[in-house]
């Protein structure tokens, strides 16, 4: 947490059916990341998580047709987990239609 006990967490890069996000130092320990991992596992649309407890970096793949970036929100809500954008990203990294090589890459996996 930090020095206000906020629990917070930073979407690093996201297109519709992938999203990166990078925990705070204090989210950082095996046994939370792993327990964070199992839940969003279990959410209907959720198709592969991987953690990092090192780096602090959780990947989620999804299925954007089954599964919304509000419900993703929600589980970050309800995990009383903050979630914030880089300063330089200006708004969402979600907008748009994701590129022919996402898409790409979306399908691949």
């Amino acid at each position: 947490m930090n020095d206000q006990g906020e629990r917070k967490a930073t979407i690093v890069h996201g297109i519709p059916g992938r999203v990166r996000v990078r925990l705070d130092s204090s989210l950082r320990t095996p046994e939370f990341m792993g327990l964070l991992a199992e839940s969003l596992s279990q959410m209907e649309g959720v198709r592969h998580v991987q953690i990092n407890p090192v780096t602090g970096s959780l990947l989620l793949l999804y299925d954007p047709t089954r599964l919304s970036l509000e419900q993703l929100y929600g589980a970050a809500t309800a995990a009383n987990i903050t979630l914030a954008f880089p300063a330089e990203a200006g708004e969402r990294p979600f907008t748009g239609e994701p590129t022919g090589v996402a898409q790409g890459i979306n399908s691949f996996i």
